[in-house]
């Protein structure tokens, strides 16, 4: 599959990747749309922190689920999803943890043809979005659901 990646002196680059295998808890996700936001400029510029040469930019797609794991449902198959790229947030709703981090720096992104997933970490896409808009909703939906329960709390 091709992916981008950030190189070394914070360059991007197409390599071509190995597609992943779904284990058992994950779908396998072939993306549809992508969004490019701040944050991967800032990695790009080398402005952000935990950037590693090699890894696979990118934190907002959505695509279509093709494979499952053993222990996932297969009615996922053929279904159009978001994906939640949070990762490690931890058990307090109200802070985010120390290994909390966005798929795109430090571990692997979106940037790709195919991506294997925690079958948690995506959701249904609602039929009224259309694909070249539900690329970015991801990490845009999940930070607008954080502050909406952090401020209910307060």
């Amino acid at each position: 599959m091709k992916a981008l990646i950030i190189a070394d002196n914070n360059q991007l680059k197409f390599i071509d990747k190995e597609t992943p295998q779904p284990k058992g808890n994950e779908v396998l996700v072939k993306i549809n749309a992508v969004a490019l936001n701040h944050r991967d400029q800032f990695i790009r510029e080398g402005k952000y922190p935990g950037i590693r040469p090699g890894t696979i930019l990118g934190s907002d797609a959505c695509g279509t689920v093709i494979e499952t794991g053993a222990q996932v449902d297969v009615v996922w198959i053929d279904k159009e999803v978001l994906i939640n790229p949070n990762v490690g947030w931890g058990d307090n709703p109200k802070v985010q943890s120390s290994n909390y981090h966005i798929l795109g720096t430090p571990s692997d992104g979106l940037f790709c043809e195919y991506v294997a997933i925690d079958a948690k970490k995506i959701a249904e896409k609602p039929a009224h979005l259309r694909s070249r808009g539900r690329g970015s909703t991801s990490i845009r939906w999940n930070d607008r659901i954080q502050s909406t329960i952090s401020s209910w709390e307060m």
